[in-house]
């Protein structure tokens, strides 16, 4: 497990990469619920590429397909094909492919190939090597792969879809050069993140690295356009994304942390808010307090929908007013706002519903309904302001999420990985897991001073301040490196 152990510790977590994290908060504060996160998330990296796969190139990648698992099949013989229809993994009809191949002769153009898939056994066997999805393809080279549950991580690349297909072509002669089974899917949308996905086994996933670092450095033009893995991906070596295969809390691998994160960002910044309403922020030209920022963006997203709103009609006509004196109503709805705004705000229950917190009444017997998603977005758009003012404020909500981490079953250290098989994987040599997840600590420390020591001089961070952070920022930075290199040269 010595390769493992080395791929674990070189794997960037997503939460601890200050630039993702930037960006993960700044998606955060833009979102007004967690299914808002969760697509905004899903699509961070995304950029439409107006190229696009051609039907020479898709129909080339389905004959090379087609006959790679057809001389997989002829290679068989009769007690491997007699063992997969006794272990279930195939019918008994399987046994009658090498014949029906024989009547057909060669399969080496398209039209070859969709003429002996008209056949419906042939069909059917070759859609579980060569299965379409909603979203993609997926492919085995061995038709007993499926069965194993030794994959159980994968590694992704965002490869743009017009070198798509070369990319693929590529990485399957490399792994039958190299006798290497494998299981993938890929997609043709060229604004998905994880246009191709390889699910690997612990034992297998250095040789698979390896094959994908080949050929990034042998063809490294088909990497030229390549888009970052998916933000909540582990990284390695920045340009591959990786994680374990499924979850252990029942939702995908993207839904399961996303969860986690919106959840953990959402209850530190709620109740860092309730507890400091009178905390003075810079706004604008000015400052105000976080309870008449509150109420003022309230206020005014307010007003924004029912200006812009298709379904309550004329404002002018509904509420009773001229929009010359929408200023004035901005104005009187952010003074009833404070007058009860920390009182609703502290009922955090009501908060997580769809349910109106906030009546406020308005002329002429109308009443405006304010609603929770509107308060909790005037709140989770002060996090980067409030995480900037506050950097203690970051490490807390890093050691919330460590903490739902551990309740969840999801790695602490590393959030792409799931804490069961990590613990399993390393339980052989516990000593050495504890040494590198020690390094793992000791850098979050390093750029956590850095985010300290990159505050703008707006901040309340004294020159002097900064300077002597900066300086033992870039000692612990040598120390720690120093220790990192040497804990690798013991496992050679």
């Amino acid at each position: 497990m010595k390769e493992l152990k080395l791929i674990y510790d070189l794997v960037n977590s997503p939460v601890e990469d200050i630039n993702i994290w930037e960006k993960i908060v700044n998606v955060y504060s833009l979102s007004q619920d967690f299914d808002d996160f969760y697509r905004k998330i899903n699509n961070i990296s995304n950029k439409t590429s107006l190229l696009e796969v051609t039907n020479t190139e898709r129909e080339e990648f389905l004959v090379k397909c087609f006959n790679i698992w057809k001389n997989n099949v002829l290679n068989l013989n009769s007690s491997q094909i007699d063992f997969l229809i006794k272990d279930q993994v195939v019918d008994n009809d399987f046994a009658n492919l090498k014949d029906i191949f024989l009547t057909f002769g060669e399969t080496n153009s398209i039209y070859n190939v969709k003429k002996i898939l008209i056949n419906p056994i042939i069909k059917h066997y070759f859609n579980n090597f060569f299965t379409k999805l909603n979203n993609g393809y997926f492919i085995n080279s061995h038709i007993d792969i499926l069965e194993s549950s030794e994959y159980i991580f994968f590694l992704s690349i965002n490869i743009n879809v017009n070198r798509l297909y070369s990319f693929l072509t590529h990485f399957i002669d490399v792994c039958n050069m190299n006798k290497l089974p494998f299981l993938f899917k890929y997609t043709e949308k060229n604004n998905s993140d994880e246009t191709f996905t390889l699910y690997v086994s612990a034992n297998n996933i250095k040789k698979y690295i390896d094959v994908l670092s080949i050929i990034r450095k042998e063809h490294f033009s088909i990497f030229g356009n390549t888009l970052e893995p998916d933000i909540l991906m582990g990284r390695y070596k920045s340009w591959l994304g990786c994680g374990n295969r499924g979850s252990s809390i029942g939702f995908d691998y993207l839904e399961s942390r996303s969860n986690l994160i919106f959840n953990s960002i959402d209850d530190i910044i709620y109740n860092h808010v309730i507890n400091n309403f009178n905390l003075e922020i810079n706004y604008k030209a000015g400052k105000l307090t976080l309870k008449e920022y509150i109420c003022s963006a309230v206020a005014y997203d307010e007003l924004n929908k029912l200006v812009n709103s298709e379904t309550n009609g004329d404002i002018v006509r509904y509420y009773s007013i001229n929009y010359n004196e929408i200023n004035e109503l901005r104005e009187y709805l952010t003074d009833k706002l404070m007058q009860n705004i920390e009182s609703v705000i502290r009922q955090y229950e009501r908060l997580n519903n769809e349910k109106s917190v906030v009546v406020i009444a308005l002329k002429n017997n109308r009443v405006l309904n304010i609603s929770a998603t509107t308060l909790m977005s005037a709140i989770r758009r002060l996090t980067p302001t409030l995480m900037h003012k506050d950097a203690l404020l970051l490490e807390k909500l890093k050691t919330r999420i460590k903490n739902e981490c551990t309740y969840l079953g999801i790695d602490p250290v590393k959030l792409c990985f799931d804490k069961k098989i990590i613990d399993n994987l390393f339980s052989e040599d516990d000593t050495m897991y504890r040494v590198f997840s020690k390094i793992g600590e000791m850098k979050r420390v390093i750029n956590n001073i850095k985010y300290v020591s990159d505050m703008s001089e707006a901040d309340e961070v004294s020159k002097e301040q900064r300077s002597t952070v900066t300086k033992a920022m870039k000692e612990l930075d040598k120390i720690f490196s120093d220790a990192d290199k040497r804990s690798i040269e013991s496992l050679e």
